[in-house]
This record gives structure tokens, C-alpha cells and sequence, in this order.
């Protein structure tokens, strides 16, 4: 056996290093100092941006005293704020844009704030905002790093932009009662689920996503601007939604191919610029669009005039009556060549008696045609002039007139009269009552 301890002590054998645990340990210690000496720096940055940065001296909300109501720390490279904010009961409105935030949860204890922006921080979540900052009406939250947006609390929220973040869905927003304007531009949005359920909207701004239909739009009685510019707009998928108030609707650089689209819209102003339909149509596109909707009275951010509708309708009746004049005369001219037709070559009567049966089989055979292949009845053709003829023809043996058989259609509640009809057709006629020449 070795006379060597097991456990030998480090103090009695100074060539052995320090055991694993010290050296966890150490290390551990030495991060805590290390983020102590961060957090003391980053206090006193805050503590000395804070020298001049407040203004606006104002009554107290209970009206007792004065105080100062305003605080800009934008751009002072600020990453935390360690509660060096809580003393300031009654600042209004703060100013943090343009810092490296990743927290803001103790501005949410501050009683008096109402108007806050934390735009271009690195805010990862809205997870701080589900509790407190009850007095906030105005928060602006563009340019972080958010992934989605969750149901806020926020009571006193009147107007929220989120503009310029990694937004990819809204379903867990569920609406809010008194938010008035939403900004959601520049984002990765592909559905508008989750903005329904604001009974106090007015302005939603969804411009430069990835959206391909307006579904989940729905309980918004007040909305009256809806801005959809830059998405994957190719037509409604669905009915558009039920909007009551909405006045103004921009489109502009959509992927819209025709102006059937728009026949849901019932909007007094709209903008369609950088649609495919523009592209075709060129420096008309206006023109057409306020001729074929006429509800619309500001188009392509352009007022509609009543002198340029007008003129416009003016030249639209025109054109109309131009082509109307146009099918006319091809219309005189084709039933000119028809009757000169027929006078040239119109079979003698004895002819029409000896090929009467061969006729008649081959127009009762287009017609059950017709008749098998569509589903909905279709107005009656008209029937031939030499066919007209043949009111009463005669058996080419026996010379005796055929008798004539009535037909009733019961889809239209028409009769009509079949003359001349061998017992085969006449049967036909019987089991197809709503055939009729």
C-alpha cells in the first residue's frame, strides 16, 4: 500500500494546482465583479445623460406643485436603465429612442407617463407591456427586434407603432377597446388574423408586408384609413371586409391585374399607383378607374374634379356611341348578305317536301345536344327562314297535310308548334317536353 493520502491539501503540496470547484468558483466571483463594475458604469452614464435632459416645467397632475414633465435620453448609447428612472413621478413624456435597450420593464412603474418612444432600441418581446404603464396613451416601439405581437393590457394605449420590426404573426393580439391607430409597416406579415376586435380604430397601417388577403379584418365599426401598399394583393379572396367608416384606401404597389377587383370598395378616395393594371394601361388608368366607379372622389392622391369627370364622360359617350354606330351597321350589312343569300338560294318547295324528315332529324338532334349539356335554359334560336316555309307541308305520297304538334316548355311556360313530324320525332318530342323548335 502507498503511505500517500488520499485527499491530499493543496497548502501541503504546492506543485498541485487549485481543485475544479475553486476554479468555478473564481470564476463565477470574477463575473459578478465584472457585471457590478458594468451595471455602476452604466448607472453613472444614465445618471450623467440625465444632467439637462429634463425640461418642460409644468403643474403636478394633483395641481399641488411643479415639476418637470419632460425627459429626452435619445441617443446616449444607453443599453440598461437599473431603475436610475423610478424617482421621476411625474415625467409625461420620455424620450429613449436611438439607445442599444434590451429591457424597459421599470418605466412601467413610472405613474405620470404618457407619451413614451423606445423606437431603434433591441427590445426583443412585448412581454414587459402585458402589466403596468397603465398611464401610457402613446407608445412607439418601431425599429426593435420584436417577433410577435401578444395581447396587451395597456388601458390608457391610444396610439401603438410597430413599424420596422421581424412582426411574422398578430393572432395573439386579440384586439384592444380603445387603440385609435395601429402601425404594423415593415414587417413579415402574411395574414391580418388577430386585428379584428378594435371598436375604436380609425388609422391601421399595414404598407410593406407579405399579406395576400384582407381576412381578419372584422369589428372594426370606425376604421377609417386602411393602408395595404407594397403587399401580395392579386385580388379579394374572400368578400372584403365589412368596413363602415373607411374612407381612404391605399393599394398602391399591389400585384392587382384587373379593375373587376375594386367593384367591392365603397371608398371616396383610393390609390392604385404601381398596380399591373396601371402598367397597361398607362396614363388612362385614371381616367378609367373614375369612369367605371364613380363613387370614388379622390384618385392617386389627385382629387377628382367635376369639370374632369365631365369631360370624361363626355368622351366615354362618345366612343360608346361610335360603337354602337359600328355594330349597327355590321349587324344592316350581315342581314343584307343573309336575305341575298337566301334569295339566291332558297330550295323550291317540292324540294323542301322531299327532304323534310332529314331536316328536322338533324336540328331535333342539335337541340337534345344542347340540351344534355346545359344545365340552365338559354333563349330559343332562331329558327331558319326556309324552315319557316314548312308551316304545312304535304306527305310527298299521299299529298295530305301533316298534322302539327304542339310542344310546351315548362321551364319557360312557352309553346311552340312542330309541324310535319314523322311518329319517331313525335315520340322524341313527347319524352323531351321542353324542346321546341
Amino acid at each position: 500500500m502507498s503511505d500517500e493520502p488520499e485527499n491530499p491539501d493543496p497548502a501541503e503540496n504546492p506543485d498541485q494546482g487549485p481543485s475544479e470547484e475553486a476554479l468555478k468558483a473564481e470564476e463565477e466571483r470574477q463575473r459578478r465583479e465584472e457585471e457590478r463594475l458594468k451595471k455602476e458604469e452604466e448607472i453613472k452614464k444614465v445618471e450623467e445623460a440625465l444632467k439637462g435632459a429634463l425640461s418642460g416645467l409644468s403643474k403636478t397632475n394633483d395641481g399641488t406643485a411643479f415639476a418637470f414633465v419632460r425627459l429626452n435620453l435619445a441617443e446616449k448609447e444607453l443599453e440598461q436603465l437599473h431603475g436610475t428612472l423610478d424617482h421621476l413621478v411625474h415625467v409625461r413624456y420620455i424620450d429613449l429612442s436611438g439607445n442599444a435597450l434590451t429591457s424597459a420593464g421599470c418605466l412601467g412603474k413610472l405613474p405620470s407617463v404618457a407619451w413614451l418612444n423606445l423606437s431603434k432600441n433591441q427590445l426583443p418581446s412585448l412581454a414587459e407591456f402585458e402589466q403596468g404603464f397603465e398611464s401610457v396613451q402613446n407608445l412607439n416601439l418601431s425599429g426593435n427586434k420584436l417577433k410577435e405581437l401578444p395581447a396587451l393590457a395597456l388601458p390608457a394605449l391610444r396610439r401603438l407603432s410597430l413599424t420596422e420590426n421581424e412582426i411574422r404573426s398578430a393572432e395573439g393580439f386579440k384586439g384592444h377597446p380603445g387603440l385609435e391607430l395601429l402601425e404594423l409597416r415593415k414587417n413579415q406579415l402574411r395574414k391580418c388574423k388577430g386585428l379584428g376586435a378594435m371598436p375604436a380604430l380609425k388609422e391601421l397601417y399595414l404598407g410593406e408586408n407579405e399579406i395576400s388577403d384582407l381576412r381578419g379584418l372584422e369589428d372594426l365599426p370606425r376604421l377609417e384609413r386602411l393602408h395595404v401598399r407594397a403587399n401580395k394583393l392579386k385580388g379579394f379572396l374572400s368578400p372584403f371586409p365589412h368596413l363602415p367608416a373607411l374612407q381612404h384606401l391605399n393599394l398602391r404597389e399591389n400585384q392587382l391585374e384587373a379593375l373587376d377587383s375594386l367593384a367591392v370598395l365603397r371608398v371616396a378616395s383610393v390609390n392604385l399607383q404601381g398596380n399591373p393594371f396601371n402598367e397597361e394601361l398607362g396614363e388612362a388608368a385614371r381616367k378609367e378607374v373614375i369612369l367605371r366607379f364613380p363613387a370614388f372622389r379622390r384618385v392617386n392622391k389627385a382629387d377628382v374634379t367635376r369639370e374632369e369627370r365631365e369631360e370624361w364622360i363626355r368622351e366615354w359617350k362618345e366612343k360608346e356611341a361610335e360603337r354602337e354606330r359600328e355594330r349597327l351597321e355590321k349587324e344592316e350589312e350581315e342581314r343584307k348578305a343573309r336575305e341575298e343569300a337566301e334569295a339566291a338560294g332558297a330550295p323550291p318547295e317540292d324540294a323542301c317536301l322531299t327532304s323534310h324528315s332529314r331536316n328536322v332529324s338533324i336540328l331535333l338532334q342539335g337541340y337534345l345536344d344542347r340540351a344534355t349539356q346545359q344545365a340552365m335554359p338559354r333563349p330559343r334560336p332562331a329558327t331558319p327562314a326556309w324552315l319557316r316555309a314548312l308551316v304545312r307541308p304535304r306527305d310527298p305520297y299521299s299529298g295530305k297535310v301533316l298534322e302539327q304538334q304542339r310542344v310546351y316548355d315548362r321551364q319557360s311556360r312557352r309553346a311552340s308548334i312542330i309541324t310535319g313530324l314523322p311518329v319517331a320525332h313525335a315520340e322524341t318530342i313527347k319524352k323531351y317536353p321542353r324542346l321546341s323548335l
